[in-house]
């Protein structure tokens, strides 16, 4: 059964919706969710997404639908306006921009990282993480510095 999505003014209607964006949310791996819209749209999965009583086509169809109702060019355009202008958003669409510093942490699990590898090469790396951490928490503050 295909299943038709109802009009927004029957109750079950936005039940549907909800479901729908649910699904799409859920089944987009993890790597996408960084991707471009193109790009990530096209690891979406529509026979993971559907749910009865509509078909992978109907979900498809209903996304486009709802984009076109809620997303207009000029609205892509105006947003695309306000991360250029706003400094916060362009930071991110900028990669020469200057970055923060590593925190001290960072350049002491760095530095130590590989022999502790070595001391124990069965340890996970978050294992190896969290006692570095430890190890740099209980140095004196002289030496935290460096």
């Amino acid at each position: 059964v295909s299943g038709k999505f109802s009009c927004p003014c029957d109750s079950g209607a936005e039940a549907n919706l909800q479901q729908l964006l649910a699904a799409m949310k859920s089944s987009l791996p993890g790597h996408a969710r960084q991707l471009s819209y193109i790009t990530a749209l096209k690891t979406v999965d529509w026979n993971m997404v559907a749910f009865p009583p509509f078909s992978p086509e109907a979900c498809q169809e209903k996304w486009r639908q709802i984009l076109r109702k809620t997303r207009t060019l000029i609205d892509l355009i105006v947003e695309a306006e306000g991360v250029i202008t706003n400094p916060v958003k362009r930071a991110k669409i900028h990669p020469e921009c200057p970055k923060r510093p590593a925190p001290p942490t960072a350049f002491f699990f760095e530095e130590n990282v590989s022999n502790y590898q070595k001391k124990h090469p069965n340890m996970s790396r978050k294992n190896i993480f969290s006692k570095l951490c430890k190890k740099y928490k209980s140095l004196p503050d002289e030496e935290k510095v460096q």
